[in-house]
């Protein structure tokens, strides 16, 4: 069966060259390369970067249209049986697609783990692996809605799979991996977590506070999406608002960490998400929250005094 990686490029092009080495890299041949240029200021760039790499197929937007619609334009214009996806400013483990091929079956979808480098990568080479795999097949639960705990850009799916679940949500601006994988848990398709950092995540430092008031925002939006989707089915009617405390919770100590009070007016927006709520568990939620704020503080004060012993 052939394989497509499929790669959204907006301004990476200093990385694009090393993405795309990785991929030819790989001890697993791949058939396809699409690279979608998402109306990218770069263009010219971008453009110079494919000259040296004339076997990839290039596609740009006529307008900028996100990364969830860039993955779907990708999608749609590959001929492969299995697609995977790659961002432009990371990289592939040279085993990455041989491992996930090796679980991989019509039906089944695979992930795998990332390992996070420094962001002045020039290539990846990678240790090879070549023992027993170990992996982890993942259920629905609300372990799985608490936390988004599989690499997003890391999957492994059939383009008949993909195409029939709708491809990714392009009203999501970020969280869109998140979405797409708790609607394949969710229909009880067999998912496959290789463990092995087989995605090298490269971590880009400047505008990091900037990053975490978007995916705060949209990982709200995608938990209230998953059950307003849900409503009907009654499974997950008690645990909505524990999931929701657990999100809110999570963002408070992001910014208590960060120390970005730009970040405060987020999350103040994403406390309004759940004020439809009934007046008791709204009550509840307060109580709670300002409990947590007030451990938080302390939590922060007595590190900051550490610090400056």
């Amino acid at each position: 069966m052939s394989v497509c990686v499929i790669i959204p490029c907006y301004k990476d092009s200093t990385t694009l060259g090393r993405a795309l080495d990785s991929v030819y890299a790989q001890t697993y041949r791949v058939d396809e390369i699409i690279v979608v240029n998402d109306a990218s200021p770069e263009t010219d760039a971008i453009k110079l970067v494919l000259k040296n790499y004339p076997n990839v197929f290039y596609l740009e937007n006529s307008v900028n249209i996100g990364l969830a619609a860039t993955r779907n334009v990708g999608v749609k214009n590959a001929s492969s049986d299995i697609i995977t996806f790659l961002d432009a400013d990371d990289a592939l483990h040279p085993q990455k697609i041989e491992w996930q091929r090796k679980f991989y079956k019509e039906g089944r979808v695979i992930a795998c783990a990332t390992e996070r480098v420094s962001g002045d990568l020039q290539s990846f080479e990678g240790v090879p692996y070549s023992n027993r795999v170990p992996y982890r097949e993942m259920k629905m639960s609300i372990v799985s809605l608490l936390k988004n705990n599989i690499t997003g850009a890391s999957m492994m799916i059939s383009r008949e799979l993909f195409n029939s679940m709708g491809g990714y949500d392009e009203a999501l601006l970020s969280c869109e991996d998140f979405d797409f994988w708790l609607r394949l848990l969710n229909h009880g398709l067999e998912i496959y977590d290789v463990k092995l950092p087989l995605y090298i995540y490269v971590i880009n430092p400047s505008g990091l506070s900037s990053n975490l008031k978007k995916i705060s925002y949209w990982e709200l939006k995608v938990i209230e999406k998953f059950f307003s989707d849900n409503i009907n089915s009654g499974k997950y009617k008690y645990f909505e608002s524990i999931v929701l405390l657990v999100w809110l919770a999570r963002h408070r100590v992001r910014y208590r960490l960060c120390g970005d009070t730009t970040y405060k007016e987020t999350i103040d927006q994403n406390v309004n998400l759940i004020a439809n709520r009934p007046i008791a568990r709204l009550v509840f939620f307060l109580f709670i929250w300002m409990r947590i704020d007030l451990v938080l503080s302390v939590l922060v004060n007595i590190n900051a005094s550490r610090r400056s012993l």
